[in-house]
């Protein structure tokens, strides 16, 4: 074998996560038995970095092109030669005498699969590279012989699928790689295969394929807290859905983006920008009327309903509490029938409709006590005995309180309430019933004093005078 041909070199351009990128140099010796065959040839070999579709992102959309590279100086060489030896010679694994990430590695060189040598060794040896297409390098430390069989599988598939011109059985190699690392709890990777689906799908021209990735990396971005990459991919494949009239594909992607639009607004509801929750809102309502998901449809109903009553528009809220309302009854969802009632009282009180306040207000009462709602059956008494109070009508305020305070003292007694929700019970029934009785106060301080005494004696259980 001529000194020229004894060596494989693969250069790479661009920055290097892993380490490994500057030089990964492989002698024939050194790779497997197998490759010292006679008249063996090892020609110089294209392959490309795991991550080079993020690299290319960062440089613009421009491809990175890896060359290869004629010669280079022997200590280089051999110091890129020697590191590598290194690190396959200490990747044991398992406690099985002779298996080991080493002899995957040399295995998949030698059946002629080198993209899937440089993924796999990417993969499998993060722990001692400390970067790479994962930040979790413990997770895969812990790698069985099971999951690199797995992965040399996978690879070789993906590679051979490749050469082939197959470009579903790519994307569900890679497909099955990502959901691989997403089981692990490594995020990070699996979005990598993800991507590798996308950027497949770009090149081959096939749209179909390029809505179901992006949607795979919505999905994924959305399990990793990154809300703003989820709904990126989410809406980019819900466009290319559109475009392409595929309506299972709309509905899906919908159906991703409710909870996206939804969590959007929750923080800034959080955030007390109440416009800009109430435009996500909107938006949550809209997917989900496509998704044709009459329950989220529903609950952006009611949210839009409270956001603009909190905004200061009762008048809006009305609206879509009313849909809310309509939406519940149809389900037949009696917590939700319930919170329609309660928001509903909210919004007539705050215009001054009263009468429509307090028949919401009832409403609300008979479903909670439908439901066995405790809490919400409190909630209705002191709210209808608050209005029936301002209204000075004490004698079906007390009553009112009255219950609401054997409901509390019920919860309390079981656990399920605090002594602050008792106390302030108590505390309402002092009030309506001393209000009640003001004008029989006022008449016998003015005119009957010794009566009023006899009341208040008889009240602490004392002696008559």
């Amino acid at each position: 074998m001529s000194g020229a041909m004894s060596k494989m070199r693969i250069l790479e351009e661009g920055p290097d996560p892993s380490g490994l990128g500057r030089l990964l140099e492989v002698s024939a010796s050194d790779a497997h038995p197998a490759l010292n065959a006679p008249k063996a040839s090892i020609p110089a070999v294209r392959v490309r970095r795991p991550d080079d579709v993020a690299f290319a992102k960062r440089r613009g959309g421009r491809k990175v092109q890896n060359r290869v590279v004629p010669g280079q100086e022997a200590d280089s060489a051999g110091k890129a030669r020697e590191s590598l030896k290194e690190k396959l010679e200490k990747a044991q694994f398992d406690g099985r005498e002779g298996d080991s990430k080493a002899d995957v590695c040399q295995e998949i060189l030698a059946e002629g699969y080198v993209q899937s040598f440089v993924d796999f060794f990417y993969l499998t040896h993060q722990s001692e590279l400390q970067e790479g297409p994962s930040t979790d390098a413990k997770e895969n430390a812990e790698l069985k012989m099971d999951d690199l069989l797995f992965l040399k599988k996978t690879l070789i598939a993906a590679e051979e699928a490749r050469r082939q011109g197959s470009t579903d059985s790519v994307f569900a190699s890679y497909e099955a790689l990502a959901q691989f690392y997403q089981a692990r709890k490594d995020p990070r990777t699996g979005i990598y295969f993800y991507e590798k689906c996308l950027e497949i799908c770009k090149l081959t021209g096939d749209p179909k394929g390029e809505i179901r990735a992006n949607q795979r990396l919505g999905t994924a971005y959305f399990a990793s807290g990154d809300l703003a990459s989820a709904r990126q991919f989410h809406e980019r494949s819900l466009a290319l859905a559109h475009a392409q009239a595929e309506d299972g594909e709309m509905q899906r992607a919908c159906a991703s983006l409710v909870s996206i639009y939804r969590q959007a607004a929750q923080q800034l509801d959080k955030d007390g920008n109440f416009d800009a929750c109430i435009g996500e809102y909107e938006k949550c309502r809209e997917a989900a009327k496509k998704a044709e998901n009459v329950a989220d449809e529903g609950e952006a109903c009611y949210n839009l309903g409270r956001t603009h009553f909190r905004n200061g528009n009762a008048r809006d809220a009305l609206s879509h509490l009313l849909t809310y309302e309509t939406i519940s009854t149809d389900l037949g969802d009696l917590e939700g029938q319930g919170r329609a009632q309660a928001a509903l009282a909210n919004a007539y009180e705050s215009i001054g409709n009263h009468d429509k306040c307090v028949e919401c207000l009832q409403k609300f009462m008979d479903i909670a006590t439908r439901s066995e709602d405790l809490n919400s059956q409190a909630e209705a008494c002191r709210a209808l005995g608050m209005i029936h109070h301002r209204r000075r009508e004490f004698r079906a305020a007390v009553e009112l309180f009255e219950k609401n305070f054997t409901i509390c003292r019920s919860m309390s007694s079981s656990g399920l309430g605090s002594s602050a929700q008792l106390d302030s019970a108590r505390i309402l029934v002092g009030l309506a019933r001393g209000n009640a009785r003001l004008k029989q106060h006022i008449f016998e301080i003015n005119s009957d004093l010794s009566a009023l005494l006899d009341w208040k004696i008889a009240k602490v259980g004392g002696p008559r005078l």
